[in-house]
């Protein structure tokens, strides 16, 4: 297959559902390194928050924040923001609304949240350096990438970010929290601007993905792989169907039809 990028998401895609990554994954990507394949995560998570992933897999490209900004050997290829203002607004109606339980944000160099760390999930140690504050004031920042609420009903969100023309909202499937960022951030946005700087084109491309945000990437990209957990839309866009997370189903994929 003639891929000159391959873009993975990374919970309950690349990663397992414990968030971890096996030795063959990690073993099937220095085969792609090997091949001269550039690789990129595109993924939620913040800057931060992925880092542990980077430091064992070592992609080229860093797409994070749901496609807020894309980064490739310290350069910025792209990058979408909500300004402070902005944000202080909607961080300002999120703390009116009954139905929102937590809060948090990214910026691109912090994470913070209304709630101190739950110790108990899975994930927490990729957040450890979560700065708590109620959001009442200012962040100390000049933009944020990307606003998480969790709230009780998805109209409280709803009803909220259809105030802001400048934001977009999207649900992470099975559970109570909502992404809210610019209307210029998007996962298929950043990879097209990768490949437009790298001298790509988007059919160079093989994307997977598993939730909502992904869709579009996968549909989009030249070849586009569902993971075998990922919800009826993305499986919809999909070119192909991989295995489940939890059974290595990307670099099995990769393995067989790539290298």
């Amino acid at each position: 297959m003639p891929i000159k990028l391959i873009v993975t998401d990374l919970d309950n895609t690349l990663l397992r559902r414990d968030k971890s990554v096996s030795e063959y994954t990690k073993s099937v990507f220095a085969r792609l390194r090997e091949r001269g394949i550039l690789f990129a995560f595109a993924t939620s998570r913040s800057v931060r928050a992925s880092a542990r992933f980077r430091e064992m897999i070592m992609p080229d490209i860093n797409i994070t924040s749901g496609g807020s900004i894309a980064v490739m050997d310290g350069k910025t290829l792209f990058r979408a923001a909500i300004d402070i203002d902005t944000a202080s607004a909607i961080f300002r109606d999120l703390r009116a609304s009954k139905d929102i339980l937590q809060i948090t944000a990214d910026s691109e160099d912090s994470y913070f949240s209304s709630q101190p760390l739950d110790k108990s999930w899975p994930g927490w140690i990729d957040y450890a350096d979560t700065v708590v504050t109620d959001f009442s004031e200012p962040l100390p920042v000049p933009d944020v990438f990307k606003i998480t609420p969790r709230a009780a009903s998805p109209e409280a969100v709803l009803q909220i970010t259809s105030r802001y023309p400048s934001v977009d909202v999207q649900h992470f499937t099975n559970e109570d929290w909502y992404q809210i960022k610019s209307r210029n951030a998007a996962k298929q946005v950043a990879v097209a601007e990768v490949c437009a700087r790298l001298g790509l084109t988007l059919s160079d491309v093989l994307a997977f993905g598993d939730d909502f945000n992904d869709a579009e990437m996968l549909r989009v990209c030249g070849t586009g792989v569902a993971a075998g957990n990922a919800v009826p839309e993305t499986r919809a866009a999909a070119d192909f169907i991989c295995g489940d997370c939890d059974d290595d189903g990307v670099a099995k994929w990769i393995e067989k039809e790539v290298l």
